[in-house]
C-alpha cells in the first residue's frame, strides 16, 4: 500500500513519561483517500485502555477492523477482528482472548456468506499461530439452521486424536429429521484406524457402520447395517475397501421384519467396479430359493449367467441361461423346468427385451418323464405376448407325431384362420381342418 502521508494527533500533550491520553493515527493513499486509522489511549507512554484499528479499500469502503483493550502496552482481554468484502458485506470475524499480549483461552472465528448469513463458526485454542488442543466447528444453512458440528483436538495445526463429526438434515423421503454421526481418530490431519458411522432418524438409529481408515481413506473391512422402525435388522453390507474404493468380496443381505433372510448378493470388486463371478440369491417365505450366478467385467454384466430356482427340499425346479455383452443382453435365453423326480419337464429358448420380457422368436418344448418329446411350439413374442403365426405340435410317447396346428396370435389370443392336422400312429394323415378363432375361442371348423 503506497502511503502519501501519515498524521499523528493527540488529545493531550505528551509528558516526560511519553504519550498520555487519547490518540488518533491515520494513513492515506497517494490519492488522498483514507487507508488506515487507529484510536485509543496511552498511559505513561504505553497503550492502555480501549483501542481500535480500521483499514479501508481505496473507494473508502471498510476492509477490516479490530478492537479491544490494552494493558501496559499489551493486548489484554477479548479482541474482535472483522473482515469485509468490497461490497461492504462482512466476510469473517475473529474473537481472541489475550493475557499480557499472548493469546489465552479460546478463540472464536466466524465466516459469513456473501448474503451476510453465518456459514461457519469455529472455537478453540491456538499455540503460536497454529490450532492446538480441543476445537469445535459448526456449519450453518442460509436459513440459520445448524448443519454440521465437528469436535476434536488439533496438534500443530492438524487434526490429531479422536474426533466426532455430526451432520443434521431433513429426510428427502418423509421430511423427518436426520442426524449423521461419524467418530474416530485422526493422525496428522488424516483419518486412521477404526471409525464408526451412525444415522439417526427422528432420534432413532436408522443405520450404522464400522470399518478401517488408512491415510485418510477407507481401507480394509467395513460393515454397515440398516434397521427397521422397530429397531430390527433390515439389511447389512460386509465390504472390503482399498484406497476408498470397494475391492474384493463384498456381501449384501436383506431381512424380513421377522428376521428371516430375504436376499443375499456376493460381488467381487476391483478398484470400485464389479468384476468377476457374482451371485444373487432370493429366499422366498415359502422356503424356495432363486439364485443367479454370472460374470461382471469393469462394472458391467459380461459373459454367461445362470439362474436356478430350488424347491423347499433343495431339488432343482427351474434353470435359465443367458449371456451379456457390455451390460446388454446378447443372444437367446434358455430355460429348463424339472419335475420333483429331477426329470426334464419343459425347456424354452428365445430372445428377451431390456425389461426381461419375451420378445422375438421362441421355441418351447415339453417332455414325457422318459425324456421323449411330448409337445413343441414355435412362434414370436412381442413384449411378453404371443403374436404373429405360431406352430404347435403334439407327439405320442413313442415319438410319433399326433397332431399339429398353425395360425396367428393377436394380443396373446388365437385369432383368425388356423389349420389343424391329425396323424395316425403310422404317420399317415388322418384328417385336416380349417378352424376359425375369435378372442381365443374356437368359432367354426371345415374339413
Amino acid at each position: 500500500m503506497s502511503i502519501l502521508k501519515q498524521i499523528y494527533r493527540s488529545a493531550k500533550k505528551a509528558t516526560g513519561l511519553g504519550r498520555h491520553g487519547a490518540w488518533t493515527n491515520k494513513e492515506y493513499y497517494e490519492d488522498g483517500s483514507l487507508a488506515w486509522e487507529e484510536q485509543g489511549w496511552y498511559e505513561a507512554g504505553e497503550r492502555h485502555g480501549s483501542w481500535r484499528e480500521k483499514y479501508y479499500y481505496k473507494d473508502g469502503t471498510l476492509e477490516w477492523e479490530t478492537r479491544g483493550r490494552c494493558k501496559a502496552g499489551k493486548k489484554d482481554g477479548v479482541w474482535t477482528t472483522k473482515w469485509y468484502r468490497e461490497n461492504g458485506v462482512q466476510e469473517r470475524e475473529y474473537q481472541d482472548r489475550y493475557e499480557a499480549g499472548k493469546e489465552h483461552d479460546l478463540s472464536t472465528v466466524k465466516y459469513y456468506r456473501e448474503n451476510g448469513s453465518l456459514e461457519r463458526e469455529t472455537r478453540g485454542r491456538y499455540k503460536g499461530n497454529e490450532q492446538h488442543g480441543p476445537w469445535t466447528e459448526k456449519h450453518y444453512s442460509e436459513e440459520g439452521n445448524l448443519e454440521k458440528e465437528h469436535q476434536g483436538p488439533y496438534e500443530a495445526g492438524q487434526r490429531h486424536g479422536v474426533w466426532t463429526e455430526k451432520q443434521y438434515y431433513s429426510s428427502i423421503i418423509d421430511d423427518g429429521s436426520m442426524e449423521h454421526t461419524e467418530q474416530g481418530p485422526y493422525e496428522t490431519g488424516k483419518r486412521l484406524g477404526t471409525w464408526t458411522e451412525k444415522y439417526y432418524k427422528d432420534g432413532t438409529l436408522d443405520q450404522e457402520g464400522q470399518g478401517q481408515y488408512s491415510d485418510g481413506k477407507r481401507h480394509g473391512p467395513w460393515t454397515t447395517k440398516g434397521y427397521c422402525e422397530n429397531s430390527t435388522l433390515s439389511w447389512e453390507h460386509q465390504d472390503l475397501y482399498q484406497a476408498d474404493e470397494q475391492h474384493g468380496l463384498c456381501i449384501f443381505r436383506s431381512f424380513r421384519a421377522d428376521g428371516t433372510l430375504e436376499e443375499e448378493h456376493q460381488d467381487l470388486y476391483v478398484h470400485g467396479k464389479v468384476h468377476g463371478l457374482c451371485t444373487r440369491k432370493h429366499y422366498y417365505e415359502d422356503g424356495t430359493l432363486w439364485e443367479m450366478r454370472g460374470l461382471w467385467a469393469d462394472g458391467k454384466q459380461h459373459g454367461p449367467w445362470t439362474g436356478k430356482s430350488y424347491c423347499v427340499d433343495g431339488t432343482l425346479e427351474v434353470e435359465t441361461q443367458i449371456r451379456y455383452e457390455d451390460g446388454e443382453l446378447s443372444g437367446p435365453m434358455t430355460g429348463k423346468h424339472y419335475r420333483e423326480d429331477g426329470s426334464l419337464e419343459r425347456e424354452e429358448q428365445g430372445e428377451q427385451n431390456e425389461d426381461g420380457e419375451q420378445h422375438g422368436d421362441w421355441t418351447e418344448k415339453w417332455y414325457y418323464k422318459d425324456g421323449t418329446l411330448e409337445r413343441e411350439t414355435r412362434g414370436r413374442y412381442k413384449t411378453g405376448t404371443r403374436t404373429d403365426p405360431w406352430t404347435e405340435k403334439q407327439y405320442r410317447e413313442d415319438g410319433s407325431l399326433e397332431w399339429e396346428t398353425r395360425g396367428p396370435y393377436e394380443a396373446g389370443e388365437r385369432r383368425g384362420s388356423w389349420t389343424e392336422k391329425h396323424y395316425r400312429e403310422d404317420g399317415s394323415l388322418e384328417r385336416e381342418e380349417n378352424v376359425r378363432y375369435k378372442n381365443g375361442e374356437r368359432q367354426s371348423s371345415e374339413r
